[in-house]
């Protein structure tokens, strides 16, 4: 069920210069991630966890599960979808950050599976998700940050209840 052909095939459309940007964002985030960690720990970490690709292809596994009812149990946890929606938030500022990503292969992966997200998902307002995260119990009004609707969206089947 790690299916990622979506992924994979906008990723060999990227323009060298699209790649140079996500081996850019990819060398901050290693960074980062190797800043987190003890220092003989880090040295073993030679790519981010969170790579740009590696959150397009969580955005893609997590449609593609809820495409085939959560094979192949049914079920997913409810951290992992909060994770998947939070990788997802990550290519929206990442895109916003480097515009050259935010125009085409990997703007239409995430345009596509966008749309596949919507059909395997209703609104609900983020009730689902409420009792699970922080960022829906927030208060907008005392400056919480704005979520986008993928948080206020159920999927069909809720595989966490």
């Amino acid at each position: 069920m790690r299916e990622t052909r979506a992924t994979d095939t906008a990723w060999e459309g990227l323009t060298a210069e699209q790649l140079a940007e996500v081996s850019a964002v990819d060398e901050e985030r290693l960074a980062l991630e190797r800043s987190r960690l003890p220092e003989e720990t880090a040295r073993l970490l030679t790519e981010p966890i969170y790579a740009v690709r590696s959150r397009a292809r969580l955005w893609e596994q997590l449609i593609v599960r809820m495409e085939h009812e959560w094979a192949p149990d049914g079920r997913y946890v409810v951290d992992e979808y909060i994770n998947d929606l939070e990788s997802r938030d990550a290519l929206d500022e990442i895109m916003a950050s480097r515009p050259v990503l935010a125009v085409g292969a990997l703007a239409e992966l995430l345009a596509q599976l966008d749309g596949r997200f919507r059909r395997r998902t209703v609104p609900d307002g983020g009730a689902a998700l409420r009792p699970y995260t922080r960022r829906l119990r927030e208060d907008s009004s005392l400056g919480a940050p704005s979520l986008h609707e993928r948080w206020l969206r159920r999927p069909i089947n809720i595989p966490w209840l």
